[in-house]
């Protein structure tokens, strides 16, 4: 089979950047395959697509040595705009690709602008709707404004695909999308493979999507590629250091058995493992919790029959009741759309309910003021740059204590403290609209913190993080938890939800469905698949092999190792 692309003794460095973001690859791509890249966040994932479609050297400049080779054209000798009806790609986030009013005039956009004759141009519009399950019919006349998520995303694709390039370059595209979204992302992934007519270099760091879709996986680290391979081969032999495998393939590596990486291939050998062992494992997971809410804890959120609309008689959220405890660990969880923003947004008093009742330590949210609740109650907003605004990291974690007109060594102490805490000291004179999305997310959380709010509310902490950036958050939440802090995270991570919540409250078209423990909520596998919402691989092996629900790598080796 032919190659398609050839990429020679590739470095490349980024004006102002002390190190290289690509060093010295090496990569040949077959005609058809698949091929994932993964690694750290900053690894070098999407540098290395951005040269192969030529927005390096044309478009994001910096020092570059070395050959890239697309159908045997010098990509340096041909300007994006050529290259694009060769290679397409899709971005992380949609919103920064799409640009029209609706649906139909997204995709013919690309067509028109290589001038495609609108007998033609309609045809293709049609097959690209339908290849990523956005039929024609119905969504022509949709505005682009009212897709969800996955939507939008299988758009982008489809206005890329209808300019038929041979490749396809996906970065990072499930990212920031909700469990539907991201099964969306993988059905479109499967009809493309089958029909065959593209070669798809994809940068993810869900390594089970990656087993169960990739041809080859390559690890890059430090813009080095340490590891290539077929998935097997790779994340039998990757360190957990540099990349997290699935999960399955951890627990079989754990436990010295036949390492595996689809779950459908997992049951078979745990099956057989289990015959050997039955006898010599406990068969249970009493106790094991790791903290529990005393029944007598203060009531410091307390929302009874709660509706929210942000239009007359149309409901976003629906006869919300909710009791929070202080010292509670709740993960907030449901589709885009179920309303847990919303509801974030009313317990810090940003929105005022339509009716119902909320009492924030006691006192009836309609008779606060919103800096009032400041100081009981923080926010972290999903994206954290909406929350930065002045010059350096110390002045934006600093503004509120400011503005309480607090003595300054106070301001000082507490803005050491909050830096400390969170990783960022050496970032204080930093622009923080200058850094990177997981260092946003920390001055996010400083500023804050610095408030020293008894709860704090995070919106998708983790989103857009390798495994390790979200490790580290979320071990830094459970610090606080540990020290007293109320932490209420909304995510889409059900593997972060499994490892570090200790209740779960499920919402779901705008009403709670589950309102319950970790355990018993990840009990109801059927329940939340069908809700879209899905399950870790660890606690889907073990509902299918009929055993009691572990709910982290930890806890299924505990369990499963004999000694």
């Amino acid at each position: 089979m032919t190659n398609i692309i050839e990429v020679q003794n590739l470095t490349f460095t980024y004006h102002g950047a002390s190190k290289p973001a690509l060093n010295n690859i090496n990569l040949k791509v077959r005609k058809g395959e698949l091929v994932a890249i993964t690694g750290h966040t900053g690894s070098g994932k999407s540098t290395l697509l951005y040269t192969l479609n030529g927005l390096i050297p044309h478009v994001l400049k910096g020092r570059k040595n070395g050959k890239v080779f697309i159908k045997g054209m010098d990509v340096d000798k041909h300007p994006p705009e050529e290259l694009a009806r060769t290679i397409g790609v899709v971005f992380e986030d949609p919103e920064t690709q799409l640009t029209s009013l609706t649906v139909e005039d997204e995709v013919a956009f690309g067509l028109e602008n290589i001038s495609i004759p609108r007998e033609e141009m309609v045809e293709r519009i049609k097959w690209a709707l339908n290849i990523v399950r956005l039929p024609f019919d119905k969504f022509k006349n949709r505005a682009v404004t009212t897709l969800s998520g996955g939507e939008k995303q299988r758009l982008a694709i489809a206005s890329i695909l209808a300019m038929k390039p041979e490749i396809l370059l996906f970065d990072e595209i499930t990212a920031h999308l909700d469990p539907l979204g991201k099964k969306e992302i993988s059905e479109v992934i499967d009809t493309l493979r089958k029909l065959g007519e593209h070669t798809i270099i994809w940068s993810e760091l869900n390594t089970a999507e990656i087993a169960n879709h990739a041809d080859r996986v390559i690890i890059l680290k430090d813009g080095k590629i340490i590891l290539e391979g077929p998935p097997y081969y790779v994340f039998r032999k990757v360190s957990t250091t540099d990349v997290k495998p699935p999960q399955i393939t951890e627990l079989a590596i754990k436990l010295k058995i036949e390492p595996v990486i689809k779950l459908e291939e997992a049951e078979k050998v745990f099956q057989e493992y289990l015959k050997k062992v039955k006898n010599q494992i406990n068969l249970s997971f009493e106790g094991k919790e790791s903290f529990q809410i005393k029944s007598d804890s203060s009531i410091i959120i307390d929302i009874n029959h709660l509706y929210f609309g942000y239009e007359k008689d149309k409901y976003v959220l629906e006869d919300i009741n909710l009791k929070i405890r202080k010292g509670e660990f709740i993960a907030l969880v449901g589709q885009n759309g179920s309303g847990k923003t919303t509801l974030a947004k009313i317990i810090m008093g940003l929105l005022k309910p339509s009716s119902g009742d909320i009492k924030i330590f006691g006192k009836d949210i309609r008779e606060s003021k919103l800096i009032e609740i400041a100081q009981h109650i923080g926010l972290v907003f999903q994206h954290p740059e909406s929350q930065l605004f002045e010059a350096t990291v110390e002045k934006d974690v600093s503004f509120a204590l400011r503005n309480l007109n607090l003595p300054k060594d106070e301001i000082n102490k507490r803005v050491e403290d909050v830096l400390r805490i969170c990783g960022i000291e050496e970032l204080r004179k930093a622009d923080p609209l200058l850094l990177g999305l997981g260092q946003k997310r920390r001055v996010g959380i400083a500023s804050v913190l610095v408030m020293h709010p008894e709860v704090i509310i995070l919106d998708e902490p983790t989103s857009g993080q390798d495994w390790f950036q979200s490790i580290e958050i979320m071990d830094m939440l459970k610090e606080l938890n540990k020290k007293g802090h109320t932490i209420i995270f909304i995510t889409h991570d059900m593997e972060l939800v499994a490892q570090y919540a200790t209740r779960v409250v499920v919402l779901h078209n705008g009403k709670i469905l589950f309102d319950g423990p970790t355990r018993e909520v990840f009990k109801k596998v059927e329940f939340l698949n069908s809700i879209s919402l899905g399950v870790p691989q660890i606690v889907e092996l073990f509902y299918k092999l009929n055993l009691p629900i572990a709910l982290t790598i930890e806890e299924a080796t505990e369990f499963l190792l004999t000694h």
